[in-house]
């Protein structure tokens, strides 16, 4: 319903005046940042018509913070003007043999474009009341190191492998504010070895962490400053984990066709004592991450990012968690494969630490509403 009335509002009327463009005696000055009065008399409708539009993603516009209000909209001329040439390119005749219409190949793609889609998990890019669902398979192998017993204590390396099926739900409560819970399933083996011999090994299969998070916009994006986006997150205690809780501070800077992040989080973990050292979990983790999203096009964009973290010391009773930085550089894509549905594999390499690391996974994102299936 809201799709087609946006259809007979806005894109009808649109091209109509897109066509009778050529025809204009007179050429009015038109500046290149648009308010959205100014956008609705150059796209000839009403800007009740834009701002739905809009907030549909269905042209494209941006949502800054001008002398305190929060919700003025600006759109680029230029992208406009674009974006109406390719609705009128792109709306070919009705093939009556088949009943479909036919389109270009490669047209812009309806909902979130692939940036957007990776970007999920740093800022808030779901329209109000729109709901995700990602799915994800990973592969992780990570070594590290525990002091164990008293004195006289002994260096202990743990190699575990570690393979997760992880679900991941958002729900977009405003336009500036989603709410998040995360679960995974996981089968993992771990060894220890001390003195370079094996003295032991568990294999198990078990829930792992369930977490639920908040972020929120505090700060718009706008000419010479990020956007600024705060998180909470909690970690809720199980039979295998421990409870914790934590913030983030995450900023992004949009400079077509890429956009920079970066984000600083502390993680507080009331660490509880297992027998199974392998359960065992650090009591204060802050971590730093950077990187950036390049857009080939809108359904194809390349990712890159370092993530940094610290781990404290942390004692229990038969074992001592040693002080550990470590980074890891990952790589990966996010392609979209059809509406709301996208593909995102991804590989991480250590570049620093005690021990090595690596991971690869895949993730599959899906979008439900406005912005989606």
């Amino acid at each position: 319903m809201n799709s087609t009335r946006v259809f007979f509002r806005g894109v009808v009327p649109l091209l109509v005046g897109l066509f009778f463009i050529p025809f204009s005696h007179a050429e009015v000055p038109v500046p290149d940042v648009l308010t959205l009065q100014e956008a609705a008399e150059l796209l000839r409708t009403d800007t009740q018509t834009v701002e739905l539009m809009v907030k549909a993603r269905t042209i494209p516009g941006r949502r800054v913070s001008i002398g305190g209000e929060s919700d003025s909209w600006r759109f680029s001329r230029e992208a406009l003007m674009a974006w109406l040439e390719m609705r009128a390119a792109s709306s070919a005749p009705i093939d009556e043999n088949k009943g479909q219409q036919t389109g270009s190949i490669g047209a812009e793609p309806v909902g979130q474009t692939a940036t957007e889609t990776f970007l999920r998990e740093q800022g808030v890019l779901l329209a109000k009341n729109n709901f995700a669902f990602d799915i994800g398979l990973f592969y992780t192998r990570r070594d590290s190191q525990v002091i164990i017993g008293p004195a006289p204590a002994a260096l202990a390396t743990v190699e575990t492998r570690t393979a997760t099926l992880q679900g991941l739900a958002r729900y977009s409560l405003s336009d500036d504010a989603e709410i998040y819970a995360r679960a995974a399933g996981l089968n993992q083996e771990s060894k220890v070895y001390l003195f370079g011999s094996e003295v032991g090994d568990t294999s198990r299969s078990k829930r792992g962490d369930v977490d639920i998070g908040l972020r929120y916009v505090a700060l718009d994006e706008f000419i010479g400053r990020p956007q600024v986006v705060l998180g909470l997150e909690g970690q809720v205690r199980t039979n295998k984990t421990s409870p914790a809780f934590g913030g983030s501070v995450t900023f992004l800077k949009s400079l077509d066709p890429a956009v920079l992040f970066g984000a600083v989080s502390y993680k507080y973990t009331d660490s509880r004592d297992f027998d199974d050292i392998t359960l065992l979990e650090p009591e204060h983790t802050t971590a730093l991450s950077f990187g950036y999203a390049f857009a080939l096009n809108d359904r194809l964009s390349l990712n890159t990012w370092v993530e940094t973290s610290y781990q404290s010391e942390t004692e229990f009773t038969n074992a001592t968690l040693r002080e550990n930085d470590f980074s890891t550089l990952q790589l990966g894509l996010t392609a979209q494969v059809a509406r709301g549905v996208y593909l995102q594999p991804t590989v991480a390499v250590g570049l620093s630490g005690i021990g090595s690391a690596f991971s690869m996974g895949l993730n599959i994102p899906l979008t439900f509403g406005a912005d989606g299936l």
